[in-house]
């Protein structure tokens, strides 16, 4: 349990590190303690118009992480994939969908996010497995609203 919890501290570090950089923003690990409301990363300074969920695990995400290699945008069945390096495509609204296969472990999460996350914040996961790059999953339905509260984020002035 502890080494999980180390790993999962560790994760989501390394995450607020990487989403901040790309986006321009300082984040941070928020630690939760009653489960609704914080997400487990957020910018320091808000707006806290998404719910920033973490997840790395040792394997289960390879085929995601290989096909997100050359493709901008996966979609499958209710949820979008792309590689945290490929955000910013996505948020300028330039890039081509791939239809593909679904993840368990993701569908699982976005429910966990969707549950956690308060009523006017866009629930994204942001996932790994172990040496490999980020990935970041939304809902479809979401995308839009995704994109314009992932761009307000970067757009902030602090």
């Amino acid at each position: 349990m502890t080494q999980s919890r180390t790993k999962g501290k560790r994760a989501e570090l390394e995450a607020a590190k990487d989403v901040g950089q790309l986006l321009g923003v300082l984040f941070h690990r928020t630690q939760q303690f009653n489960g609704k409301g914080a997400g487990d990363i957020e910018p320091m300074n808000g707006p806290y118009t998404v719910h920033w969920e973490v997840k790395h695990y040792k394997a289960g995400l390879t085929w995601w992480v290989k096909r997100s290699e050359d493709t901008a945008l996966l979609v499958a069945g209710e949820l979008c994939y792309c590689r945290l390096n490929h955000l910013p495509g996505i948020l300028r609204r330039n890039y081509l969908a791939f239809t593909s296969v679904t993840c368990g472990f993701a569908e699982r999460w976005m429910q966990q996010a969707v549950r956690d996350a308060k009523a006017d914040q866009v629930p994204v996961v942001v996932c790994r497995q172990d040496r490999s790059p980020w990935l970041v999953v939304w809902r479809r339905e979401d995308t839009e609203r995704m994109i314009d509260a992932v761009n307000g984020i970067a757009n902030a002035t602090v």
